[in-house]
C-alpha cells in the first residue's frame, strides 16, 4: 500500500504477482468498486520492491494517477491528511478488507 486516498483503487500492475492482481480485480468486481491498473514506473519505486528481490509474490496498492502527480501533492507542501479523498481512501479499505 502506498499513496493512499488521492484517487480511486488502482494497483501497479507491472510491479504486482499476476495471481494476486487477479484476485483484487475478482473482489473488486464482487464490490462493485473502482479499480483500475496503473503503472508508475518511471515515477519512483515502492517498499514492495525487497519482495520481488527475494521471489515473494507481492501487490501494490496506490492512488497515484497522473492528475495527483501533476498537482504536486507527493512528498511535497502538499501531501497531508487534507489532501486525501475520504470516500476512495475508505473503498480502498473495503477492497483490501474483503
Amino acid at each position: 500500500m502506498d499513496t493512499l486516498g488521492l484517487a480511486p483503487t488502482e494497483v501497479w500492475v507491472s510491479h504486482s504477482d499476476t495471481v494476486l492482481t487477479n484476485v483484487l480485480v475478482y473482489i473488486a468486481k464482487h464490490l462493485n468498486a473502482p479499480l483500475a491498473g496503473v503503472n508508475v514506473d518511471q515515477v519512483g519505486s515502492t517498499d514492495a520492491e525487497q519482495f520481488s528481490e527475494r521471489k515473494i509474490p507481492r501487490i501494490t496498492i496506490h492512488s497515484l494517477t497522473q492528475a495527483t502527480w501533476d498537482a504536486h501533492i507527493l512528498h511535497r507542501s502538499k501531501d497531508k491528511f487534507s489532501a486525501i479523498r475520504l470516500d476512495d481512501y475508505y473503498e480502498t479499505y473495503r477492497v483490501q478488507a474483503a
